[in-house]
């Protein structure tokens, strides 16, 4: 049997930790488990002494006493008399420190459980467990497939609380208590249903805080799931209860964005700028004004905005001394206001499309922390990789040196690049299909950063994960109809990983060329030509890379196959750049055409799209088409026009460095 503590320290301490005199509840904890040294200690007293201990260091080391609950779990978990109310406010408090160490998964994986089983306990724990509950499936909403279903219930289980508060009066005015449960941000009631249990001994219940709460929830799920007149119902009934609060007002102005309403968005923001009672405030600011002017394709000032979040996002980490300096420290509340991972993902997509691929590949290597689930991140890392080659490819082509015949390969869809491929017999790579068996193992795809280096290997590896990540989604889906499987609530719909899984395809055909991998660049292709929806292009994109492969394989009859001139669109449009480029990319497929067709030695036919390719060539790519046409020409045995064609096209010398460290 336990010991029964001292009731004096018992009361003495309560009336402490609600005072928040925290130091001075230790204290008396302290006492009143040195009272009962040697004696067996209830599991509610080891409790209550974590958390006092917890709540007077101002939440430092969150981790130590995260262990110290988790040690007091399992012994319940062994000496466990079935669900009570204190087993389910230790794994809310559990669940509470996870989700602030952003340990999402495993505090949700927790603390549905005790939702399933908490109308069998005090509205105080209820409500908290459903306002947690809600805060993580809205982080977990791009990975969590029944995230609105789950959401709905947690919701629709808040509404009874609200009915039943419209009914009573006198709640608003009581004073508010503390728990020993934690310091969640989210204000809990007194049961405002008298058959329900925890009347007497439970906190009261805020009638105005807890309708602020619940509207705003409801706000921000309708906004996730894209109901902006619920959205704009709901923020409006926020505001009627507290417009001194800046979040719905960055709702609002969300809302707006998401409207594209973008001058209305900035105007609301810069109403809130000022607000000092947030310290997350300025980060947010920053990096939404950034999201807004990426979205205008204004890319210089959405970088400075990103780099101010950045570096607004630092000072949450400064704590004010009594002296007036200020030092660094982390608390428990400065991990979940931290924005940086979020920051560094959209600096990174910002430097990646403004050619910037080295500076990218690091700001989504620090967000990979957050993301490593999301296959949108390993499809950017790999298409820096992608990019950086392609960048170190064109300064290679544009060298002086004269190169043999060769084909440029077009550009995958996530950067401006282009490269070359000589097209001559390579010995056989043993290429290998996209399997289950190819992708890494589930430790290794999601096992937190990746710190990898820039290299065509490394890019493999990330597309690989990507198009694991995609397939697991997509089985995790639940069977629906056509209408409803647009969206299924996620921030990453069906259609969108099906686009995601393209582009990832397209990069790791591009990959496999470049590494000399032909087997599994037609393996990539023709998975894209298999795919009934998305871009044109792709598929475009996809023959090309066919084509390319099979040149590589010495099989130019099956090449052809994938380059049909009359296939060709006559003024091809490439959606993921802006011209000149779609014309590099016509240019390109007419180019390989020609190759295929000398290497079959067919050159009447070679002669005949050579001239539709000199229509479309680009200035820059000028030299190739010359080197095509002096072949050609001295096929038909005749040197002095090749002669006169390269003397037309001889490239000018560029001025180099000598050195002793130089070859």
């Amino acid at each position: 049997t336990m010991s029964l503590p001292s009731p004096h320290l018992v009361k003495l301490s309560a009336e402490q930790f609600q005072a928040k005199s925290f130091a001075q509840c230790t204290e008396s904890m302290k006492k009143m488990l040195q009272t009962m040294k040697g004696k067996p200690i209830g599991s509610d007293i080891q409790h209550n002494y974590i958390i006092s201990c917890f709540c007077s260091s101002n939440g430092k080391d969150p981790e130590k006493y995260l262990t110290a609950l988790l040690k007091l779990n399992s012994q319940r978990s062994v000496d466990s008399e079935g669900v009570t109310e204190e087993s389910c406010i230790l794994l809310y408090n559990i669940s509470l420190l996870e989700y602030n160490l952003k340990q999402y998964r495993t505090a949700l994986s927790r603390l549905e459980p005790v939702f399933s089983s908490v109308e069998n306990f005090s509205d105080f724990l209820a409500i908290n467990v459903c306002f947690l509950l809600l805060d993580i499936y809205l982080v977990l909403g791009k990975q969590h497939c029944n995230v609105v279903q789950n959401a709905s219930k947690v919701l629709a289980f808040l509404q009874s609380f609200s009915t039943l508060l419209k009914k009573t009066t006198g709640n608003a005015g009581n004073e508010k208590k503390g728990n020993k449960k934690g310091n969640n941000k989210n204000s809990s009631s007194e049961s405002a249903d008298p058959s329900r249990k925890g009347n007497e001994n439970t906190p009261a219940i805020d009638a105005k805080e807890f309708k602020y709460h619940f509207h705003l929830y409801k706000a921000k799920f309708n906004l996730f799931n894209n109901v902006y007149n619920q959205a704009t119902r709901e923020i409006k009934c926020c505001m009627s209860v507290s417009n001194q609060s800046a979040h719905p007002m960055f709702l609002k102005s969300n809302l707006e964005n998401l409207k594209e309403n973008f001058d209305k968005s900035v105007k609301i923001l810069n109403a809130i700028q000022d607000d000092k009672t947030d310290p997350t405030l300025p980060a947010l600011y920053f990096n939404n004004i950034g999201c807004i002017h990426f979205q205008l394709k204004k890319y210089e000032a959405a970088g400075y905005y990103f780099a101010r979040a950045i570096k607004e996002n630092e000072s949450i980490y400064d704590i004010s001394a009594a002296d007036g300096s200020k030092h660094r420290e982390v608390r428990l509340g400065t991990f979940i206001r931290d924005r940086r991972m979020e920051i560094l993902y959209n600096s990174g997509l910002l430097h990646l499309l403004s050619g910037k691929a080295e500076i990218a590949f690091e700001c989504f290597q620090g967000s990979s922390l957050m993301y490593y689930k999301d296959p949108r991140l390993w499809l950017r890392i790999a298409e820096c990789c992608v990019a950086c080659h392609a960048k170190a490819i064109e300064e290679k082509r544009n060298s002086p040196r004269v190169s043999p015949i060769f084909v440029p390969s077009n550009m995958s869809p996530s950067s401006e690049r282009g490269t070359t491929k000589i097209v001559l017999h390579t010995d056989p790579d043993v290429g290998i299909s996209i399997s289950e068996s190819d992708a890494p193992e589930n430790n290794v795809i999601f096992s937190g950063a990746p710190f990898g280096t820039l290299s065509l290997e490394y890019a493999e590896k990330c597309l690989r994960s990507c198009l694991y990540i995609c397939r697991k989604i997509l089985s995790e889906f639940p069977a629906t109809n056509e209408s409803e499987s647009e969206t299924f609530g996620l921030q990453v719909t069906k259609d969108e990983l099906d686009t995601i899984r393209q582009a990832a395809l397209t990069n790791l055909a591009y990959v496999s060329l470049a590494t000399n991998n032909p087997k599994i660049a037609i393996t990539c292709a023709n998975n894209l030509l298999l795919s009934k929806q998305g871009d044109h292009s792709y598929s475009l994109f996809a023959h090309f890379y066919a084509a390319e492969a099979y040149c590589m394989l010495d099989a130019p009859g099956d090449a052809l196959k994938h380059l049909p001139l009359q296939e060709f669109p006559t003024d091809l449009e490439c959606p993921y750049f802006q011209q000149p480029y779609s014309a590099s990319v016509r240019y390109s497929l007419l180019h390989n055409v020609v190759v295929t067709h000398i290497l079959m030695r067919d050159f009447a036919q070679a002669q005949f799209c050579l001239a539709k390719a000199l229509a479309a060539c680009p200035s820059q790519l000028l030299p190739t088409a010359i080197l095509l046409q002096a072949y050609l020409e001295l096929q038909a045995d005749r040197p002095e026009m090749a002669l006169q064609l390269l003397q037309k096209g001889r490239p000018s010398p560029t001025t180099r460095v000598i050195g002793k460290h130089q070859d």
